[in-house]
């Protein structure tokens, strides 16, 4: 799949006068001092993204599908999920090579790490106040942050944070699963050492090139066994379009 990757982008959009006594005109001009358009500037880079497949399989005895009917649909639901789950992770943290390329591996997007007293002097922020400064990196950049990914461990613990009397700061609104006005979602596809911060809706694509599927069949000696494969499998595609839409925290 060949996508657009924008790198940076130059914003110097401003007025344009009408007449510019200061201007000095160009060849071909006639002295015309007629205001100048400012020109701005995008960093465009055509890429490629691999269609990768993920897939699972596993082994029934006819006998077992046939007595009991809904196992059938409890497998095909079981494989379906394990292979959203797997590509939720592949998404997210995928090392690249010969797999995606997750955007916690992307090179590009921006990064920040926690500080904490060890490494600030004797100031410490709370992992509310890192995200705050993530939300705010990316509103540098011109973006709005409209979803914040954390693992459960790091979803728990901003839920817990508390004062020096001990009274839960609730900046992490549990109900409406929100910080700092932002959508959170909580996976464990997130490793518990990083976060992300972005705008999603902008900064990455996901093509989708075959849906999940179901498919059976009796590969080897499975006629004569009287077993079937029952085969679970997607084709997608991803890549991160805007790197800098996105930021990575590390704890």
């Amino acid at each position: 799949v060949e996508y657009i990757l924008m790198a940076t982008r130059t914003n110097n959009a401003d007025t344009v006068k009408e007449w510019d006594a200061a201007a000095t005109p160009g060849s071909g001009d006639y002295s015309n001092k007629f205001g100048l358009k400012p020109q701005g500037d995008l960093t465009l880079d055509l890429k490629t993204a691999n269609v990768l497949t993920i897939a699972e399989w596993i082994p029934a005895s006819r006998q077992i599908l046939a007595d009991a009917p809904n196992l059938r649909s409890m497998i095909d639901n079981e494989l379906m999920y394990q292979l959203r789950v797997t590509l939720e992770n592949k998404v997210i943290s995928g090392a690249g090579g010969g797999d995606f390329t997750g955007m916690t591996a992307w090179s590009g997007v921006q990064t920040r790490t926690h500080k904490i007293a060890a490494n600030r002097g004797t100031t410490t922020d709370t992992m509310s106040d890192t995200i705050r400064r993530a939300i705010t990196d990316l509103r540098l950049e011109f973006y709005d942050a409209d979803g914040i990914v954390v693992n459960p461990a790091q979803g728990e613990a901003l839920e817990l944070e508390k004062d020096t009397t001990g009274s839960y700061l609730k900046t992490y609104d549990a109900v409406a699963n929100r910080i700092w006005r932002v959508p959170v979602v909580e996976t464990s596809a997130m490793p518990s050492t990083t976060a992300l911060v972005a705008q999603f809706g902008i900064a990455a694509k996901l093509w989708d090139r075959e849906s999940a599927n179901i498919r059976v069949g009796e590969p080897g000696n499975f006629f004569l066994q009287n077993a079937v494969a029952i085969l679970a499998e997607l084709r997608a595609a991803f890549a991160v379009t805007r790197p800098k839409a996105i930021e990575k925290i590390t704890w």
